[in-house]
């Protein structure tokens, strides 16, 4: 930010020399990178802002900083706009087009009629000389003063040259022309936000006008465009078309949304004075229009209450090091243009319109520090380390983490943006559609509605990279990931526990059904170690219906609870969509609920006894109607368990499933091993037989199970 000596001090109520700037603003987190004498005495300071402070790229911000560290006073202050208002309503119009609202949350526009374009008088010349703006014109001039003065970027179109009677705020179409200001000639990308008239784009949103309406020494009559536009898409359009301004360095930033109204009128009311012309009608509004009252309690400027934080004053003292009473905390904030309340020992604390970056009460606790002096704070010989146990939802992670990483899977962290199209192709519909941050059809701009999507892409990069069947056991790379994903707008945050693996090189039926089986085996382990099995849970599978993202898989749920999760064959589409074709015989992967899985945990306590007397085995193989789940039979035998009809029957194991000649159409064979124990004393197989066969019996009444000799 360039900083002219002669404009701050205008800004001040008693001047700064230039030496005593340079200490204070060093002091305050703003070193200064250079300074050059200019002319008529003027120093030009080259003053070092940090991205989050962008109150700070405008003169009166700058002042607003010096005057806290000197004890001096902002003398510069925004009005309404009572004076400059006309009661007959401008004979044009601004509007925001539908699904715009967040790309342009606001914009304004004031007609000025019967100006008289010309040569800037000399203070608004040297002024704008002396820190490196060139005069164009009275008019084009006070635009560039009211941005430096302010930080308030501005734009004024030749109403004449507007077509259609106003403008409005609009996505580029494919293959538009626009001439910027600088002399480049562009062929626009669509989707770009563009300020148009009724026939063509006149403006590219935030960055730089067009010469098609730009301000020259013919022009009669001007609209004066003040707005907010959000900044992704404006850095989005910078970068897209190579277009850098001082405009779309602020917008990138972010702009004091509150201040619009009233920068607005400051700027036609220096347009009325160096060019002439008459307003017509008031403040013409699109989006969001913010009418915040002035806050008495605010030095240097106008402006509104954004948010009210709370500070402790036991937490600022605690982290800074040092004690600080509320009497000085309060003063130090005020001095910062901060509006201070004190309760007992939380002070309430207004922050001013213009400071963006004010969201928290540790950013708060900095602001104290600064105005403390940061070369003031004690810097201890030792880090004091509290040591504290891990959380709940700590050692869940870790629980889960020891069944991914002894089931061969790698844990990955990957980013949360993927492409447009791989998004939209693990959606479902009606789900309230992707979630895109920004356009581009080439980045990834969209927040991912599958973790999958990231593992897909990470299994991708290693496939690429020649990691193939090096890691996992000749399976590829298994990746495993507990992170967030979100559906149906930014609200829809969720966090998962999502993994991928492959199938194998065959890729049949065969090795799909392995390769699943193995899945819920993993499944099953997660919600054991957790403490499902402790409070008696039990997996439940059940086949899954269409899907967007899987073939075929199964939905995951609790014995008596809500589903938590799917898994399965990843779809064709989706590989495609992320790139990850050819993979043997495909992916697999799934997702759980976290909330829910980690909710399962609980602390375990106790032990049971190694048994004394061994088990007795039994192979059963029945055969089934194709549709009988495995979940059922499960049920069954739970039954004979609870029931007493097989007392000594421990635990079942199951082994297979055949289909084939030997079984018929629409049947399938499936084998397991029946445990049976007596904790008191040594089975007989000549106990357990009978035992067997009350199994075999209850599963024909059951699930109508044929023994399969």
């Amino acid at each position: 930010m360039l900083v002219s000596l002669n404009w701050l001090n205008a800004c001040l109520d008693r001047p700064v020399q230039r030496e005593e700037a340079g200490e204070v603003l060093t002091s305050a987190g703003f070193p200064i990178e250079g300074e050059e004498k200019v002319r008529g005495g003027d120093w030009c300071l080259d003053v070092e802002v940090t991205s989050n402070r962008p109150d700070v790229l405008s003169h009166v911000g700058v002042a607003r900083e010096v005057a806290a560290a000197t004890g001096r006073a902002v003398v510069s202050a925004l009005k309404d706009a009572d004076g400059i208002n006309h009661p007959s309503p401008p004979a044009v119009s601004v509007g925001i087009a539908q699904g715009l609202e967040r790309a342009c949350p606001l914009y304004t526009g004031r007609v000025v009629r019967g100006v008289k374009v010309g040569p800037s008088p000399a203070w608004l010349v040297e002024r704008l000389e002396a820190v490196g703006q060139r005069s164009v014109n009275n008019v084009v001039d006070v635009t560039n003063y009211v941005m430096l003065q302010w930080g308030q970027p501005l734009h004024a179109f030749d109403l004449g040259k507007l077509s259609g009677g106003g403008v409005v705020v609009r996505e580029s179409l494919k293959g538009e022309a626009f001439s910027a200001l600088d002399g480049t000639e562009h062929e626009l990308p669509g989707g770009l936000v563009v300020i148009a008239d009724g026939e063509k784009p006149v403006a590219l949103a935030g960055v730089m006008g067009g010469t098609a309406t730009g301000v020259v020494e013919r022009t009669t009559d001007v609209l004066v465009e003040t707005a907010v536009f959000d900044a992704v898409r404006v850095r989005t359009a910078s970068r897209a078309l190579k277009l850098r301004s001082d405009s779309s360095f602020r917008f990138e930033r972010g702009v004091d949304d509150l201040s619009v109204p009233a920068v607005s009128a400051d700027a036609v009311r220096l347009i009325l004075e160096v060019a002439g012309g008459e307003v017509e009608g008031g403040l013409m509004v699109a989006g969001a229009a913010q009418n915040p009252s002035a806050s008495a309690g605010f030095d240097g400027g106008w402006g509104g209450v954004r948010r009210v934080v709370e500070m402790r004053l036991a937490r600022c003292c605690a982290l800074l090091g040092v004690e600080v009473s509320a009497e000085e905390a309060s003063g130090y904030l005020e001095r910062l243009g901060f509006g201070v309340e004190s309760v007992s020992d939380v002070l309430k604390v207004a922050v001013p319109s213009w400071r963006l970056d004010i969201e928290r009460e540790v950013d708060v606790i900095e602001e104290v520090a600064r105005a403390y002096g940061l070369a003031r704070l004690p810097v201890l010989e030792k880090v004091p380390v509290e040591v504290r146990p891990p959380t709940e939802q700590e050692l869940a992670k870790r629980a889960a983490a020891g069944v991914m990483v002894g089931a061969g899977y790698c844990e990955t962290v990957t980013p949360s943006f993927v492409t447009r199209g791989a998004a939209e192709a693990a959606s479902p519909a009606g789900d309230g559609g992707v979630v895109e941050l920004w356009r581009s059809g080439r980045s990834e701009s969209a927040l991912r509605p599958s973790v999958l999507l990231s593992l897909m892409q990470c299994r991708k990069a290693n496939l690429d990279a020649g990691n193939g069947v090096e890691f996992g056991g000749g399976g590829g790379v298994k990746l495993w990931e507990l992170a967030s994903c979100w559906s149906g707008g930014i609200g829809g945050e969720r966090r998962v526990l999502a993994w991928l693996g492959d199938v194998g090189e065959s890729g049949k039926a065969d090795a799909v059904n392995a390769a699943l089986r193995g899945v819920r085996g993993m499944v099953e382990a997660l919600v054991e170690r957790l403490g499902g099995a402790a409070a008696g849970e039990r997996v439940r599978v059940e086949a899954l219906g269409v899907d967007a993202v899987y073939a075929v898989g199964a939905k995951v749920s609790l014995a008596d609870g809500p589903e938590l999760g799917v898994y399965g064959l990843v779809s064709t589409e989706v590989c495609t969509a992320v790139g990850l074709k050819g993979v043997g015989g495909g992916v697999v992967g799934g997702e759980l609920d976290w909330s829910l899985l980690s909710g399962l945990r609980r602390p375990v306590g106790g032990g049971l006894a190694l048994p004394k007397y061994p088990t007795i085995e039994r192979d059963v193989s029945v055969v089934v109607d194709e549709g009988v789940a495995w979940a059922a039979i499960e049920g069954v035998l739970d039954g004979v368990r609870s029931s007493g009809g097989a007392v000594a029957l421990e635990g079942v194991r199951f082994l297979g499933v055949y289909r084939g000649k030997q079984v018929g159409q629409g049947k399938k064979s499936v084998s397991f091993r029946l445990a049976f124990r007596d904790a008191g004393r040594t089975l007989t197989h000549d106990e357990v037989d009978p035992q067997a066969g009350a199994v075999v019996e209850a599963l024909k009444s059951g699930v109508g199970a044929e023994l399969r000799v």
